[in-house]
């Protein structure tokens, strides 16, 4: 049986603990931070394929997509996704039609719709644009009850979730990873599985590896629950908003990416954003925000996932992407067939992390907005 340390506990680290420990992997979670209270609970939880800048990319998250339905089923609905599909568009009709178009020739399921229909869908519209995309298979989730269903999970598949435990070292013999270290302990390890958003490059510079990456801050508010304002999930490029079954109205703002004191504009940054969907949202005026979450998403430089073995070092799984909660399920699929059973995932080979290497490494590339 393999001994292998996941470190991160959000909805990426929880996914691969579970399908680790489900495939007979004796697995060990470790997270610094009390229980989903990273990036995870910031994130605005849209479980998409149409935002993927490539076909392959778009067909993985599309892949992931099903993957989740699959999931859920095996957790008996715990999950508690809700599939109320999408409607976006872009700033003029040509790019909106040329998106959809975009996908279309990508097999992916979307379509255009006009006016009207978009008025149906979502009749809460002030102004319905022209046209938009509608994708009819996406949805969302509640990613901190989601990741909190996983832990339970994975707990219950044998794996031992340990929160507030700090990695303070990470051993090596041989150019293999042997252990990792907490305060006071010592744990064997074949594997160590690096799902730690942010904290990635520097948890593995303990092991001697440079992964590089960088973050983008975004802050996600809940608002008090209120009588339906939209149906699905609603997104173009002044905001992306959806409201829950509970009532629960839901957003996410961009971050002055230098701001000195992000805590002191997160106010202004929320009252921004709910301007900008009071103009679009029948009633939104009305909306009250009792939450707000500050998260920083971690990006590698050219913003596709980091999947797979570390270079130069046997044994260092890497895991860490923007869109991690779409992706959370067939990560952790991979991560059984790659770590337990041995096979490298072809549809990984363009996510690997040794295509950073200083002669190969990417400009950094254009985000999209969402979490």
């Amino acid at each position: 049986m393999q001994n292998i340390a996941v470190i991160g506990g959000g909805v990426i680290g929880a996914s691969i603990a579970y399908h680790l420990a489900r495939a007979g992997a004796k697995v060990t979670l470790l997270d610094q931070r009390p229980p989903v209270s990273g990036t995870t609970a910031a994130s605005f939880a849209w479980l998409n394929g149409s935002s993927g800048k490539s076909e392959p990319y778009v067909r993985l998250r599309q892949d992931s997509l099903q993957t989740w339905r699959d999931l859920d089923q095996a957790l008996a609905g715990a999950l508690k996704i809700e599939w109320t599909g999408c409607i976006s568009w872009r700033p003029t009709a040509e790019e909106t039609e040329r998106f959809v178009a975009n996908r279309q020739a990508w097999g992916y399921p979307i379509s255009l719709i006009e006016r009207n229909r978009v008025a149906e869908l979502d009749p809460g519209l002030i102004d319905p644009p022209p046209c938009a995309a509608h994708m009819p298979a996406e949805g969302a989730l509640l990613p901190v009850e989601a990741t909190q269903t996983l832990l339970a999970a994975a707990r219950e598949a044998g794996a031992d979730i340990r929160h507030e435990t700090p990695v303070i070292g990470i051993d090596q013999q041989k150019g293999r990873v042997a252990a990792v270290e907490i305060p006071g302990e010592r744990l064997a390890a074949d594997c160590v599985v690096l799902a730690a958003g942010t904290e990635t490059r520097a948890l593995a510079a303990l092991a001697g590896a440079d992964i590089p990456m960088t973050s983008t801050p975004g802050v996600a508010f809940y608002c008090k629950p209120c009588p339906r304002l939209v149906n699905g999930v609603v997104v173009n490029e002044a905001f992306e908003m959806k409201q829950n079954a509970e009532g629960r109205f839901i957003s996410v703002a961009n971050f002055p990416e230098n701001e000195p004191a992000p805590w002191a504009a997160v106010e202004r940054v929320v009252r921004q954003e709910l301007a900008a969907i009071a103009r679009h949202v029948r009633g939104a005026d009305k909306l009250e925000v009792d939450r707000t979450v500050l998260g920083y998403r971690p990006l590698p430089p050219d913003g596709f996932p980091m999947l797979g073995f570390a270079p130069g070092l046997d044994g260092l799984y890497v895991a860490v992407m923007h869109s991690g909660v779409t992706l959370a399920p067939i990560v952790g699929r991979f991560a059984v067939e790659e770590i337990v059973q041995g096979r490298a995932a072809d549809a990984l080979a363009m996510y690997r992390p040794g295509r950073f290497a200083p002669d190969t490494a990417p400009d950094r590339a254009t985000f999209d907005r969402s979490f």
